[in-house]
């Protein structure tokens, strides 16, 4: 990360940390990404934090900040390369591009279908700009907690009920 770069992202940080205490919280974070039009639930910003917050606090300090950024900026970018009519909308062979250049092509097309499903309130096949990075989120999470099971690295895991509930709940 260059000079011009850090300097942007402190200022950045520095603007959503209204209460200047150092961190970011889940409200402050929600506010600010709002105000770019990435309108987030709660639990979804809860799992912003989580997945890029190394002290797991719930919130973000300013190197777990440039990592979210990253993410932001790295699955922004992905989409508007799959939004070939730039509609700000991705359809269903469109996000399924989209997902494999991110590293997701190795999923069963009908398990990703299925997770597609819950991030389409409207059910058009078609998901804008911040449901396309809350599922990008959401797969994100379910691989972390699925290598965790996988110890043996073969692409499967058998979960008993309490694993199986262990597992899904981490990925809200």
């Amino acid at each position: 990360m260059g000079n011009s770069d850090e300097y942007l992202l402190r200022e950045n940080f520095k603007m959503i940390d209204t209460d200047n205490s150092g961190i970011i919280s889940p409200t402050e974070l929600q506010r600010a990404l709002g105000s770019h039009g990435l309108l987030f639930s709660l639990q979804t910003i809860a799992l912003l934090i989580k997945t890029h917050s190394i002290r797991g606090t719930g919130t973000l300090d300013f190197s777990e900040y440039v990592s979210l950024n990253y993410f932001l900026e790295k699955t922004q970018s992905e989409f508007a390369k799959f939004d070939v009519n730039n509609d700000g909308k991705l359809g269903k062979a469109e996000v399924f591009r989209a997902l494999s250049a991110m590293g997701f092509g190795d999923c069963d097309s009908r398990a990703i279908e299925e997770a597609c499903k819950s991030f389409d309130p409207s059910r058009e096949n078609k998901i804008g700009v911040p449901e396309f990075i809350a599922l990008v989120l959401f797969l994100t999470s379910a691989k972390k907690v699925f290598e965790q099971f996988d110890v043996a690295k073969a692409n499967s895991v058998t979960l008993d009920m309490n694993q199986f509930i262990f597992a899904a709940s981490r990925t809200r």
